[in-house]
């Protein structure tokens, strides 16, 4: 919400956090280091951060494409504690 007559807004969310599950085929180092993580920072930083969500965790599984089914069920299992911790 933008405050009347203000280039500010109030954050709606302030006081909530987010843990975001990411999927993907670039290679972790190469997505890090090289490109620098921006799908990871616009999420956290243009989206949530607008909203005032703050810690915003990332937890990335991949590269998915070339994965063994076994790899899969294992991210899946890291998937499913995480969401019964939250």
């Amino acid at each position: 919400r933008y405050r009347p007559d203000s280039r500010w807004w109030d954050r709606l969310l302030k006081g909530k956090s987010a843990q975001l599950l990411v999927t993907m085929d670039t290679p972790p180092l190469w997505y890090r280091w090289v490109i620098g993580r921006p799908g990871h920072n616009q999420m956290r930083k243009s989206v949530l951060g607008f909203c005032g969500v703050k810690p915003v965790k990332v937890s990335q599984f991949g590269p998915v494409k070339h994965s063994a089914p076994a790899k899969r069920e294992k991210w899946l299992g890291k998937a499913r504690a995480m969401g019964h911790r939250a």
